[in-house]
């Protein structure tokens, strides 16, 4: 997605980006995402596997950035569809699978390093409801770009404030 590719492209140079999605398919699509990244000195590798069986080892990374499958319940006014699409037992399956995907997302994180957690929904269930990961603490400082609100631990964009997708970002760190 773009919210990972936007995150990516503010890492410094020299950086090698993974992308880990089980539904990853060499299309135009995914080839175009990723040669976004080519001014990275670094090298930028697409991986196709589960987010809940990650093929790394724990404490692999400096950083590590989860933009989580949620119910885009904050992108209704490009996805209209998803107001009648959507129960509340989905974003009760969607919520218990971004637990799992926060805790093995935080185990690949090495001491000192951040965790960032993302998604294009506005709902508590789906953000700021789940615990923090089991040795991190909440970096609390607001976002450098964009027009960002204070949300419990987190901070969230409203659709009318800059005329984009809802979102909720939280981020962590496991201390060194």
């Amino acid at each position: 997605g773009q919210k990972p590719v936007s995150t990516a492209i503010r890492l410094p140079v020299a950086t090698t980006a993974f992308f880990v999605d089980s539904g990853l398919q060499y299309s135009g699509a995914s080839t175009s995402t990723l040669s976004g990244l080519s001014h990275l000195a670094g090298e930028t590798v697409a991986v196709c596997a589960d987010g809940e069986a990650p093929p790394f080892a724990p404490g692999s990374f400096d950083r590590v950035l989860l933009d989580a499958p949620c119910s885009g319940l904050g992108a209704l006014r490009r996805r209209p569809d998803a107001r009648w699409r959507i129960q509340s037992s989905d974003v009760t399956e969607l919520a218990a699978l971004q637990r799992r995907l926060l805790s093995t997302s935080a185990a690949l994180v090495a001491p000192g390093g951040c965790l960032v957690y993302s998604v294009c929904t506005l709902t508590a269930e789906e953000s700021i409801d789940h615990p923090v990961p089991a040795g991190f603490d909440v970096d609390d400082r607001a976002p450098r770009i964009g027009r960002w609100r204070r949300y419990a631990n987190g901070w969230r964009v409203l659709p009318h404030d800059d005329d984009t997708d809802g979102m909720v970002l939280i981020r962590y760190r496991r201390p060194s």
